[in-house]
């Protein structure tokens, strides 16, 4: 069973057949058999008020997570995915009612991204091996994907505007839509707050912290666009054509989506 969860790289090593109903069944047998002691399972003890971020890694969680953090209403219970950055923690959550925010970013530069993060920009193998993990994380993700507790929330659109996120309906009485205009005050505050955490503001394992920190840094620029350029390399053409194929079953999906146009919402269908 150990080898079976290892088919695919973190944050993928819980899935299997990437059905979700197959693998939360699988994942649930491994929890209540102790196989999986240091991994949490995310669940909404109160769905009503409790409101999840849960992406891919090196999608904007860290901003997005932070920035609920800071707009939540006193007793508003924030559920932050980077525990896990588990796909099937996203569908408990989905099930479970809680208000589900899911930020997504196109493959290459998301996985040009984790490969700097992980020290790994010039692998070929630790290059596949992440296009791989994005390619199952989007494809069993997809699923929870259905209105009206969860919201998909492009990146270039918390780059540009995240106070938009405040106008979902379904954080009424969650969040406090006037703190919104702190923006500024609340991203002073977060590097700030980053600044002393390993892997954000201080090295880890060796890694700089340049190359890890959620936040931008142009000294990192060099080595994302060598990354690119593997991710974006003649030999790694399927695995890319895979991970975009999976990015649209997400991003062209029917549900409701946060874009640089505002709140966006269309009926769900089954495609």
């Amino acid at each position: 069973m150990r080898a079976i969860r290892r088919r695919f790289a973190y944050p993928c090593a819980d899935l299997v057949t990437l059905n979700p109903r197959v693998d939360l069944a699988i994942d649930t047998t491994l929890h209540r058999l102790g196989a999986t002691p240091y991994r949490p399972v995310l669940e909404a003890t109160d769905p009503s008020r409790t409101i999840a971020v849960i992406g891919f890694p090196r999608s904007g969680n860290t901003f997005v997570s932070k920035w609920v953090e800071w707009v939540a209403e006193p007793g508003t219970i924030v559920v932050d995915g980077r525990l896990t950055h588990s796909a099937l923690d996203g569908h408990r959550l989905a099930r479970a009612g809680a208000a589900v925010v899911i930020p997504v970013r196109e493959p290459i530069s998301t996985c040009a991204s984790w490969l700097v993060r992980s020290d790994a920009y010039g692998s070929h193998e630790a290059a596949r091996r992440t296009l791989r993990s994005y390619t199952a994380w989007y494809r069993a993700m997809a699923p929870a994907v259905r209105p009206p507790n969860v919201l998909v929330v492009d990146f270039e659109a918390l780059t540009t505007d995240l106070s938009m996120l405040t106008y979902w309906q379904r954080l009424e009485g969650l969040v406090r839509p006037e703190t919104a205009s702190s923006l500024p005050d609340f991203e002073e505050w977060l590097v700030d707050h980053l600044s002393d955490v390993p892997g954000q503001g201080m090295p880890e394992a060796g890694v700089p912290a340049h190359q890890m920190s959620s936040l931008p840094n142009d000294d990192r620029l060099s080595l994302n666009e060598q990354a690119t350029r593997l991710i974006t390399s003649p030999s790694l053409a399927k695995d890319l054509a895979a991970a975009s194929r999976a990015f649209a079953r997400i991003s062209d999906r029917p549900g409701t989506r946060l874009t640089t146009a505002g709140i966006l919402t269309e009926e769900y269908a089954t495609r």
